[in-house]
């Protein structure tokens, strides 16, 4: 069977070839907006136990990808290894994520009923007459303050831990779909391509960075749209349009710089930059200029971009305020601004 092209030879193999699709499916999500920032192999403690942590909205993921089928289900005893490794972040509040190819029913098992519970009263009701040892024999890899947790803590902390079970095949083909839904190219090639780049970035990677880099690759086009192949260029197109149409309006000596171009630039691509940013300034002012550019430099990193044009808009509406009063009014049907 024709592996997804990931380097490394063939024992280096199928565990590290399930870490890189495990790494490459969770950059996927980067890409479609569900996670804000990747940093692979912290240095120090930051990185023990995982293989990355993964900012998402409601925080950050410290994960692992293990890939031993030939052992079968995993137990408690033998998973204590990868719970005891991850301790570190499990005390400061962090979040572990444990992908798994054979899966552990039993972890599993006593994270749904510590999520369940309200209070360890709830949980230990819960329990099934085999599962109090097994709690405790999980809870034993853990610490706080370089003592052993209590039941409580200990409850806490499962709490924080989530198993996911996803066979070699079974990533290996959401790997490929995933990539080949977000560009038109060669999926392997460009997985192949990413685990490269990412070997070579160890700091906190953006999704923009991975953009910009996959979208550079030989025959690589980003579709803006599952299946679609020609949205992302019509939307292209009319940013062309738009700075076909301000060069024509130069003067002969040009135009001078606009400092607004750059510092709109650095809000929009920064981490926590703004999701809307409004450019308002009397006629002639030069306005038309400054986006112009805004939209060259974003379309170079890789953003999606369009040019709209307003001209339609309600000619008694002449200022930003004024939009915005109008699109908030029930009795308008007019909603762009």
């Amino acid at each position: 069977m024709n592996q997804l092209g990931l380097p490394g030879g063939r024992a280096d193999k199928a565990g590290n070839l399930y870490e890189d699709w495990w790494t490459a499916l969770r950059v996927a999500d980067l890409l479609t907006g569900k996670a804000s920032a990747i940093r692979l192999e912290p240095p120090g403690r930051a990185g023990e136990g995982i293989e990355f942590e993964v900012d998402e909205p409601d925080g950050p993921w410290c994960e692992q990808a293990k890939d031993v089928p030939s052992q079968g289900e995993w137990s408690i005893v033998r998973v204590g290894k990868i719970l005891k490794a991850v301790n570190g972040h499990l005390e400061v509040g962090k979040r572990v994520r444990l992908v798994l190819s054979t899966g552990c029913p039993k972890l599993e098992d006593l994270i749904t009923r510590a999520l369940a519970a309200e209070t360890l009263a709830e949980f230990e009701e819960a329990l099934t007459q085999k599962q109090p040892s097994e709690f405790a024999s999980a809870i034993r890899n853990w610490t706080v303050d370089g003592k052993p947790v209590d039941e409580q803590t200990g409850q806490q902390y499962l709490r924080r831990v989530r198993v996911e079970h996803l066979r070699r095949d079974e990533l290996r083909r959401m790997v490929s779909q995933t990539y080949e839904r977000l560009f038109v190219g060669d999926a392997e090639m460009i997985v192949s391509s990413l685990r490269g780049y990412l070997g070579d970035h160890l700091e906190r990677i953006t999704p923009i960075q991975i953009r910009n880099h996959l979208i550079h690759l030989p025959g690589v086009r980003p579709r803006l749209l599952p299946g679609d192949q020609t949205t992302h260029l019509a939307l292209d197109s009319t940013v062309k349009r738009f700075a076909r149409r301000v060069t024509r309006t130069e003067p002969a000596f040009g135009l001078a710089s606009q400092p607004q171009s750059a510092k709109l630039c650095d809000r929009l691509s920064a981490v926590d930059g703004p999701q809307i940013v409004v450019c308002e300034g009397g006629a002639g002012s030069g306005k038309s200029t400054v986006v112009a550019g805004v939209l060259a430099h974003m379309t170079r990193l890789g953003w999606p971009a369009a040019a709209v044009s307003m001209d339609r808009m309600d000619a008694t509406i002449q200022t930003a305020k004024a939009r915005a009063d109008h699109r908030t009014d029930p009795s308008t049907s007019d909603t762009a601004v």
